[in-house]
């Protein structure tokens, strides 16, 4: 029996081996490990090395994937046409079952739709936490429709400070209402045309603004329930 692990957040372009899996068990209601022996053996059966049901076996463990090859030859075929081809075993692998799994349902199409609504869903969710716990902010976004502050590139655009940098100086500034700096603030016609042009940073940007949403909305759940944290991580006592 050999054994060979894959880690689920790495993968071709811009889509996890994760992402693809979940993808296809989804439409398929099936688990992800019965998915993983499925692609792992049709990808085998595509190399012309046919297996029979239990050669293959999977397991899925937090962020990684592990396959055990319960026949003799199986991963060594694997290793062997990886070494041909100048990678890891482990390389060869999540690219041969990412690809295996677009001709199984999970095309990049379809995970570009999923990233999307998963990225709309959290932004309602965030949008929805602020108005609870009172952090909304909706004045500034309500009297500047034509503006953007930098929390508002950071969440709908995925601008890091890098890219604030590169997109140039706030056009305006106006009071902060909460006291402090004078908040900045980009014409929203500026931003959607320099992110028009830099439709290579789309994908970079996107992650960025979901980690950013990601934060802010585990911020938010903190602030809302002060009471069942203070009983969870109870102050020390001081000793007399």
């Amino acid at each position: 029996m050999e054994r060979l692990s894959v880690s689920l957040q790495s993968g071709p372009r811009n889509e996890s081996l994760g992402d693809h899996l979940r993808l296809v068990a989804t439409e398929r209601r099936s688990s992800l490990r019965d998915v993983a022996v499925e692609a792992m053996r049709n990808f085998l059966a595509m190399r012309g090395t046919m297996s029979d049901e239990g050669d293959v076996q999977a397991h899925v463990s937090g962020k990684d994937l592990s396959f055990c090859f319960m026949r003799d030859g199986l991963y060594e075929g694997l290793k062997s046409e990886a070494v041909g081809r100048n990678v890891s075993c482990r390389a060869f692998v999540t690219h041969a079952l990412s690809t295996t799994l677009e001709h199984m349902g999970a095309t990049r199409e379809k995970l570009a739709l999923k990233r999307e609504r998963t990225y709309q869903r959290m932004q309602q969710q965030v949008r929805e936490m602020r108005i609870k716990t009172g952090q909304g902010g909706a004045t500034l976004q309500a009297d500047h429709q034509e503006y953007l502050t930098k929390r508002e590139l950071r969440e709908q655009y995925g601008f890091t400070g890098r890219f604030i940098g590169s997109l140039g100086q706030p056009d305006t500034t106006r009071p902060n209402p909460a006291g402090g700096a004078p908040v900045n603030l980009w014409r929203k016609e500026r931003v959607e045309q320099w992110y028009a042009e830099h439709p290579h940073l789309h994908d970079r940007m996107r992650d960025k603004s979901q980690e950013h949403l990601g934060r802010e909305w585990h911020s938010l759940r903190m602030r809302e329930f002060p009471d069942k944290l203070k009983l969870a991580f109870p102050r020390p006592q001081g000793k007399d």
